[in-house]
């Protein structure tokens, strides 16, 4: 009786085990989208409806924050915790120019520097510990660009993103403390979005995609070719 007894009571916190660490499992996944679905409030829209890009360093709560539009290469209203950013006109740049003008390139250029600098300065104490945010996400409406022809030049967004969050991040002592959550609304080209997104996952970033009927808003790339590796 004495055995029985056991092997129910073994089996039974195995289950409750397993399905703590199912929920501890699909809990950052929860926290990471309902965050940048209450990012694309932040754009107050773009105007006339074009693309923007909202940058969130973790440490305040999202929905009390107001987020500063920053200006064009100009530092001085950057905030700690949020900022987002328009696509400024591109009517008559050319080629990686425009790229320089996308929201995405922008926020991590121009505003993520001083993000961070004036982040850890709000939360700095007397230890001789680096603070930094948990985790940085970056919200744009548009999938990051991935365009071939610029791939090589590193003028993407999407290579903003792999490259230069994580050299700004190591730049100040937060290399693999903060995490970097991508997410995104609407994709224009899917290959070169599945470009990107693969290029992203590879790089071991996390990424969203909010207009995915997938209950993990995965991006379906399912049967689109690496243009990578073509020809």
């Amino acid at each position: 009786m004495a055995s029985r007894f056991s092997w129910f009571l073994c089996s039974l916190l195995a289950l409750l085990f397993c399905h703590d660490a199912a929920f501890a499992a699909k809990k950052p996944q929860q926290i990471d989208i309902k965050t940048l679905q209450e990012m694309t409030g932040k754009g107050y829209p773009a105007p006339n409806g074009k693309q923007y890009a909202v940058l969130h360093l973790t440490g305040k709560k999202l929905k009390d924050l107001k987020c500063p539009q920053i200006a064009y290469k100009c530092t001085r209203n950057v905030d700690a915790n949020c900022n987002f950013a328009p696509v400024f006109s591109v009517s008559l740049l050319k080629w990686f120019e425009e790229t320089f003008r996308h929201s995405e390139w922008q926020l991590i250029h121009t505003a993520l520097r001083p993000m961070l600098q004036k982040w850890q300065a709000n939360n700095s104490d007397d230890s001789d510990n680096t603070k930094c945010p948990e985790s940085l996400y970056l919200y744009s409406y548009f999938a990051p660009d991935y365009i071939p022809d610029r791939i090589k030049f590193g003028y993407t967004c999407t290579q903003a993103i792999v490259t230069q969050i994580p050299n700004i991040l190591n730049e100040k002592g937060c290399k693999n403390k903060t995490r970097i959550v991508v997410g995104f609304s609407k994709v224009m080209n899917k290959t070169e979005a599945c470009g990107g997104y693969r290029f992203m996952k590879q790089n071991k970033i996390t990424v969203y995609d909010l207009g995915s009927r997938l209950q993990n808003k995965q991006l379906n790339c399912r049967g689109i070719p690496d243009f990578e590796k073509l020809g």
